[in-house]
């Protein structure tokens, strides 16, 4: 029976407030400690809904439309989201070890600045020679960033930049301190020019040299994944933009294969070696749906499309007749303007939707609001979206097409392709004849009548075939598993009418 894969998770950010002082005769007051969870702790699927809040976002060309989630922030958000970026890729490239990061007043614009009760909207700065907590609330609320957010809009954008990052420990912040002073009798918190805001990024224990320092030989092995990652792209730089698609589809399916047992232990979201397991070349190594569409993200995102393609991931429920739960895919917008489902996760080997059924698919049935059915094969499969995702992607951006998106019709050259010439005597083409041949053209002799089962499956890269005025009988999984999505047919005499075409919807006949 063929499987659905669904990935379980969990998050927790371990979130803590520190201190903040005053200055001269008004004692120091520090802000409670406080532990923020996204989602709840008591519900692992609120957490994994808190994670994978848009772990990706559009990859946007042209000036115009923001290329990530953090683009779209302003202000004061748009000053941390800046600096934050910046060491999380310096991290991440290896051009620094330690994950704690500051940003200081001058950054954030308010060195020298004061602010007085009525600023602040409380009833005093001070009060019995002490600072309130409501002033020290009311400005660290006005200076400091809503982190649980920012977070999530990091994880967002930067996938491959926080793999070292263990999400689920978390980012403890804190150490800015305020002092007051007197102005004519009234009292004015200010930011002390001696303490900085800080982050610290916990590092997951595979590539951690401490809690906030990584491994500089771990992250060289994550490097070298990610080149591995551009090698690919650069192999099919040439290709069309489907086609280009497509290749990413096999590359990462050749590569990797799902690991059953890890997604049925909870936490397995927020393993940052998911998108390195894909490309690390250790086929010991295997990922759940985190690591299938952050690796097909991430090669998208490396891309140059010739025309507008966008790709992000979304997460939410998917159900099959035999098992429901929670799953993350791709949503790809092609150059049609139409949006389709990419679940590169089942179209493995012995998935429900092997080898492309659910690779840029439409729905058969659009449930408003909430998701969508996609009949596959003799099934169907329902996608329900995250509460998480509806609000970080519009209304547009989850819509899906009515239909299966079909590439134009380009007829290959013949003299560019790679071809296997058959004997002119053969007459019988046996079971499993061909299978696996890495050819993308095979000619067929005049005299060949009968072409038995699985006699082309699983060849990776067939596109061209010719079928002999002469055939007489051909299975009808002859082409089974085969990887393009298109694969031309020549045809000579009635051989268009003994139903192979009708059986294998990735045949296409030239009139």
């Amino acid at each position: 029976m063929k499987r659905a894969l669904l990935c379980v998770g969990v998050l927790l950010l371990a979130l803590l407030a520190c201190g903040a002082f005053a200055e001269e005769s008004i004692p120091p007051v520090t802000l409670p400690e406080v532990m923020a969870v996204p989602g709840g702790q008591d519900n692992n699927e609120e957490l994994f809904d808190a994670y994978v809040a848009g772990l990706f976002s559009l990859r946007r060309d042209g000036a115009k439309v923001p290329r990530s989630v953090g683009d779209r922030l302003t202000g004061r958000d748009a000053i941390y989201y800046g600096l934050l970026k910046a060491c999380i890729q310096d991290v991440a490239a290896g051009r620094r070890t330690s994950t704690t990061f500051e940003v200081t007043a001058e950054q954030l614009g308010v060195q020298g600045q004061r602010w007085t009760a009525e600023d602040l909207g409380v009833a005093a700065v001070v009060a019995n020679g002490a600072i309130t907590s409501e002033a020290m609330q009311a400005l660290s609320k006005l200076l400091i960033c809503d982190v649980d957010y920012m977070l999530d809009v990091l994880l967002a954008d930067l996938p491959y930049d926080l793999y070292w990052y263990d999400k689920t420990v978390g980012t403890s912040y804190g150490g800015m301190s305020f002092g007051a002073i007197s102005q004519g009798g009234v009292y004015a918190l200010y930011v002390s020019n001696t303490s900085n805001l800080h982050f610290s990024f916990t590092v997951h224990a595979d590539y951690a040299a401490g809690t906030y320092v990584t491994d500089p030989a771990r992250v060289q092995t994550a490097n070298a994944a990610v080149e591995r990652a551009h090698v690919i792209v650069s192999a099919h730089a040439a290709e069309g933009d489907f086609d280009k698609l497509d290749s990413y589809r096999r590359e990462i399916c050749q590569l990797t294969s799902y690991n059953s047992a890890a997604a049925k232990i909870n936490g397995m979201y927020g393993d940052p070696w998911q998108i390195v397991y894909v490309f690390d070349g250790d086929p010991a190594t295997t990922v759940v749906c985190e690591g299938y569409s952050k690796a097909f993200q991430y090669l998208c995102d490396l891309s140059t499309f010739r025309e507008k393609v966008t790709s992000y991931v979304v997460t939410g429920n998917m159900t099959t007749a035999s098992t429901s739960g929670l799953h993350m895919w791709n949503i790809v917008t092609m150059p049609d303007g139409n949006n389709y489902v990419a679940d590169v996760t089942n179209c493995d080997a012995g998935t429900i939707g092997a080898p492309d059924l659910l690779f840029l698919a439409g729905y058969s049935n659009n449930i408003a609001g909430v998701g969508y059915a996609i009949r596959c094969g003799s099934h169907t499969v329902t996608y329900e979206y995250s509460q998480d995702a509806k609000l970080m992607f519009t209304s547009a951006e989850l819509a899906i097409a009515s239909a299966r998106y079909e590439p134009p019709a380009v007829i290959p050259d013949l003299a560019s392709l790679t071809t296997l010439t058959l004997p002119s005597a053969l007459v019988t083409l046996e079971a499993s004849a061909l299978e696996g041949v890495a050819v993308q053209r095979i000619v067929l002799p005049e005299g060949l009548t009968s072409i038995e089962s699985r006699a082309f499956a699983a060849c990776p890269n067939l596109v061209y075939i010719n079928l002999p005025a002469g055939l007489e009988t051909i299975a009808p999984d002859a082409f089974a598993d085969c990887s393009a999505r298109r694969i031309y047919v020549e045809c000579a005499g009635d051989t268009a009418e003994n139903g192979i075409f009708a059986e294998n919807a990735r045949l296409y006949p030239i009139p």
